[in-house]
């Protein structure tokens, strides 16, 4: 078979639309037998149905249903569409397979498009593969460009539609102009990035940025792993690692550095931010010698030491506890007195047949590593929860919260959640950060909308049920679970969209840009954490073999914010403006 191969040029010859200084387009080969046009099964249906994942943007949900408005209008006949996930795969089912989907003609696909160059980031295929006519780039942009060129080549007519056969296979190249950057005399392609495992998103959005600018423009992906995994000879190695090189660097304050240790690249910041800032600046310099038509090259001695001053559109600190004191400080941390099904002393029927009381924060201890520890107790048949809150003491809209945690034990139920400050359930966004459901190897997050009259909207179903779940796999240890050790959670929020990860890296992202009542994510929250045992309603169920002690352990709590979106902390001494129905605010705790 005879791969046609699209050049730069020709593509804009032949679609005449841009990317990257380019376009495309190319007709491909007619050898081989030709592809059906009308159903054998029912002659009133087009041979070929349009399949794509439930996980595709707008942008190519919208070209899937032109793809099938053109193909109808060319045959008159009916255009099938569907998800990969709705219809079971079998012998004689045609598909037209936009996007990566889970059948294996598009893996086989992928495999020919990866090893036809290293660079293929900004390439795509078209390839007949059997039943199947897959259309597959990596790249978002370019999986777009690839089905417009395909409805323009191949769907607009009877003849244009003629041209396919079961031996066709294009392949875009897309021109990159290659840098050999290095570092210490190696190239850059050669490194992997390496990363505290309890990475915060703070820096990881950084070093994603990093990986995306250098795969997006050079055509490789620098590999990213965390610090158990075995030391190799070319590292970028990010933040305090237990590796040679990072140990023999330090750095204080709001000061970050970049400096070459036996071949390897260090970046160290005296704190979060400034660490961020350090990986940012990696890629700033960069850039800059690409602008310049040069490489960046580190050489063996290099070493760069800048302070960090958040920009305009940058983070700051704001808010946060390192949990570092003998007692809880309740300037921050109180009983939640909002609902009176979980404020402190609320009682209801346990699981084994006797009560379950909320002690709220007497539930909580403060240990000697810089933790709070907010814990659930059983006593035979009755269960005491822990929990604490910044109800009524700090509330804030848009931002970064980070939250560095262990879970407890199984069946111990931990939950992170922002709720709707001041605002009653008249209008409210409940966040859920992280609800374990008792599981100690997975969680779900959720968004969850309320309003009087028992008006409730959450993310539990559609397309989102699944998106939202998080499971643990280590990629070390199999049997590790979320209670073995500490891992960061984190929730992403601005006037545009809701993300939340796990160790630095997005599993969950929501588009409030253009959805209904969008109002009401733009009021401000307050944070609660909880630990209490499963119920028969509520994740997995305790029972009389259940340990008489679960622990939620908090290492801390941190809250960053920018200044060019309209941002709120609000805190005691400005609370005042929050007191909608003339409500005292009192910091009540046990």
């Amino acid at each position: 078979m005879k791969t046609v191969k699209i050049t730069a040029v020709l593509l804009a010859l032949i679609l005449c639309f841009s990317l990257i200084g380019c376009s495309g387009g190319e007709t491909g080969g007619t050898s081989g037998r030709k592809l059906a046009e009308v159903s054998s099964e029912n002659d009133k249906y087009f041979a070929y149905r349009v399949i794509r994942t439930r996980e595709v943007s707008d942008e190519i949900n919208d070209l899937a249903k032109e793809m099938r408005k053109t193909l109808k209008a060319s045959f008159d006949l009916i255009v099938q569409m569907s998800y990969d996930t709705t219809i079971e795969d079998y012998d004689g089912n045609y598909e037209i397979l936009i996007g990566n989907t889970n059948r294996i003609e598009t893996e086989k696909a992928k495999e020919i498009l990866e090893k036809n160059r290293p660079n293929h980031f900004l390439d795509f295929i078209i390839k007949v593969e059997g039943e199947k006519i897959c259309i597959y780039s990596q790249n978002e942009a370019m999986l777009q460009k690839a089905v417009e060129y395909f409805i323009k080549n191949y769907c607009s007519s009877k003849e244009a539609w003629s041209k396919l056969s079961s031996e066709t296979e294009i392949i875009y190249e897309a021109p990159l102009k290659y840098y050999n950057h290095t570092i210490a005399g190696v190239s850059l392609k050669d490194f992997t990035i390496v990363t505290p495992r309890d990475m915060e998103y703070i820096y990881g959005k950084e070093i994603e940025a990093l990986v995306d600018y250098i795969v997006s423009y050079q055509g490789y992906t620098l590999p990213v792993t965390d610090q158990r995994a075995e030391a190799s000879a070319n590292e970028i190695l990010i933040g305090d690692l237990d590796r040679e090189e990072s140990l023999s660097v330090s750095v204080t304050g709001e000061n970050y550095i970049l400096k070459t240790v036996n071949g390897k690249l260090v970046i160290k910041g005296g704190n979060s931010l400034a660490l961020g800032a350090g990986v940012a600046r990696l890629l700033a310099l960069i850039k800059e010698k690409e602008n310049n038509e040069e490489a960046l090259i580190l050489p063996d001695d290099y070493e760069l030491t800048e302070s960090f001053s958040p920009a305009a559109d940058g983070y700051s600190y704001v808010w946060g506890d390192e949990f570092n004191g003998k007692t809880l400080n309740h300037d921050w941390w109180v009983d939640y007195n909002n609902q009176a099904s979980t404020m402190y002393g609320a009682k209801s029927s346990s699981i084994l047949g006797g009560e379950v009381t909320q002690l709220a924060t007497q539930n909580t201890e403060m240990s000697s590593d810089g933790c709070v520890t907010v814990f659930a107790t059983r006593d035979g048949e009755n269960f005491y929860s822990g929990q604490i809150t910044t109800y009524d003491t700090m509330l804030y809209k848009y931002g970064i919260l980070e939250i560095r945690a262990k879970l407890p034990e199984e069946p111990g139920c931990a939950a992170f959640w922002l709720n709707g400050a001041g605002l009653g359930y008249g209008c409210m966004t409940e966040y859920d950060i992280l609800e374990n459901f008792g599981s100690a190897t997975s969680f779900a997050a959720n968004i969850h909308k309320w309003a009087d009259n028992s008006y409730h909207t959450s993310l539990d179903g559609g397309d989102y049920k699944n998106a939202k779940q998080f499971k643990f796999e280590d990629a070390v240890n199999s049997d590790e679970t979320l209670s073995d050790d500490f891992h960061v959670y984190t929730m992403f929020w601005d006037d545009r969209a809701i993300k939340f990860a796990f160790d630095g890296k997005v599993f969950f992202e929501y588009d409030i840009d253009n959805i209904d009542a969008v109002d009401c994510h733009r009021f401000a929250d307050y944070l609660i954490m909880t630990c209490s045992y499963g119920a028969a309603n509520y994740g997995k169920a305790a029972t009389n073999e259940s340990p008489e002690r679960v622990e939620l352990k908090v290492d801390y709590v941190r809250l960053y914010q920018r200044s060019d979106i309209p941002s709120q902390l609000q805190t005691p001494e400005n609370m005042d403006k929050y007191n909608y129905n003339g409500r005292e605010y009192n910091r009540t705790y046990h």
